[in-house]
């Protein structure tokens, strides 16, 4: 994964770095992020988490051209979600952030390179950004980010901190 790569991030992944006070790790780990502008809307819609770090002079918001693939996308997806996957196939990122389960899907059918946040804070630490990922995780969780206890033990067995 290149720092100088197109990626395009959904909602959850930025305000999940956003939530532990990070997120600047996605700037290091990526360089400029792009988002689409139903994401932004999505963050700019209540002072919560992300609210005035998305104004980051790293995070590009962009348009979407096609309304037709969005129209199709909405009967499974959220805005915010569809918006990403079709501006990801739109500017040919080399990856697109989202964590959903069912957006995650989608996007891996159509051929993106999908990346989620626990990847990312993998990473961070293969990157030596961070020292654990543990405790960052466990910050995460605590401001309302929620994973279940096998994707939990499996992620920490995964960065060697179990």
């Amino acid at each position: 994964m290149k720092s100088n790569a197109l990626t395009v991030s959904n909602t959850t992944p930025i305000i999940s770095f956003c939530s532990i006070g990070k997120l600047d790790i996605l700037e290091k780990v990526f360089g400029e992020i792009i988002i689409p502008e139903a994401v932004y809307n999505e963050i700019k819609q209540k002072e919560s988490y992300g609210y005035e770090d998305i104004d980051s002079k790293f995070i590009k918001v962009e348009p979407v051209k096609s309304k037709n693939y969005l129209a199709l996308l909405l009967n499974q997806l959220d805005i915010g979600e569809a918006e990403t996957i079709i501006l990801a196939k739109e500017l040919n990122a080399d990856n697109v952030l989202i964590d959903e389960k069912l957006g995650y899907r989608i996007a891996k059918n159509s051929g993106l390179n999908v990346v989620r946040t626990l990847f990312i804070l993998l990473k961070a630490k293969d990157l030596q950004l961070i020292d654990k990922v543990k405790p960052l995780l466990d910050d995460m969780i605590h401001k309302e980010r929620w994973y279940s206890k096998n994707v939990y033990q499996a992620f920490l067995k995964k960065a060697q901190e179990l």
